[in-house]
């Protein structure tokens, strides 16, 4: 079991004044059985309405709106999180969903020969969890963590072309490749100790219980982690997002820190 202390903070400026800001945040933790959010700080500024919410995954979720003009946005989300991943979700309400590939995750040609090639690896493992273990192995030595090659809407089959990318793209490329045998298999965005930015990585189903997996560190996950969200890819998963009316380019600064309180 350890403490963490968490913070999220994002700054927004825009080249020139906006309106009707209307903005949605998947960037605060919730309590539940791994993880006991306490202290929990919310600033927004500035904001004529914010609440909080849940998605249809059960994500805590920020929705609010600043109607007036202004040209800068600030959020900050902070607190403590008293972590304990030797508890174990066994909910499986929505398992039918995890096992169906999504535009992001579906294999295509280069993935599925991939997949092929290693699978006489992968089905020595007796259960899900090993086969987990195995694929997480092959695609942690097969991928080359690169910035700035990928974007949020590159799919898992682009990813394996190009054997390069980020969190989000591992996070991809391991949960088609476990749907397609037949492995439940979920994303989840949220931060780890020491990154200094958010992170993304994979809950897999096996005999009753969800385990987390980390392809692009190549760990288990454990009480180092704080968990924003869970869905079947990043769509679902998205830290943030809005509209406005306004016709201007916007600059971002993101701060994201976890730090074990001893």
């Amino acid at each position: 079991m350890h403490q963490l202390k968490f913070l999220y903070e994002q700054k927004i400026h825009f080249q020139e004044p906006v309106v009707n800001h209307h903005f949605a945040y998947r960037c605060v933790p919730k309590s539940e059985p791994r993880q006991e959010i306490t202290d929990l700080n919310v600033k927004i500024s500035p904001c004529d309405y914010w609440a909080f919410g849940q998605d249809g995954f059960g994500s805590r979720t920020i929705y609010g709106t600043m109607n007036n003009q202004h040209q800068q946005f600030y959020i900050l989300v902070s607190g403590i999180a008293k972590t304990d991943w030797r508890i174990y979700d066994g909910d499986d309400h929505y398992n039918h969903l995890f096992l169906t590939q999504t535009p992001l995750t579906i294999p295509g040609i280069s993935m599925k020969n991939y997949l092929d090639h290693i699978a006489p690896y992968i089905q020595k493992k007796p259960k899900a969890y090993g086969k987990a273990c195995e694929i997480m192995d092959r695609i942690y030595n097969y991928f080359t963590y690169t910035k700035g090659v990928t974007g949020i809407y590159t799919t898992a089959e682009q990813a394996v072309s190009l054997k390069k990318g980020v969190c989000q793209d591992y996070a991809h490329v391991m949960i088609g490749m476990c749907r397609q045998l037949g492995i439940p298999a979920r994303y989840v965005s949220g931060a780890m100790i020491g990154e200094g930015f958010s992170h993304a990585w994979v809950e897999i189903f096996s005999d009753g219980k969800w385990y987390g997996f980390d392809p692009t560190n190549h760990l288990l996950v454990d009480d180092l982690y704080i968990v924003f969200a869970r869905g079947r890819d990043s769509a679902d998963c998205i830290i943030n997002k809005g509209i406005y009316l306004g016709r201007c380019h916007e600059a971002q600064e993101i701060k994201v820190l976890v730090e074990e309180i001893k």
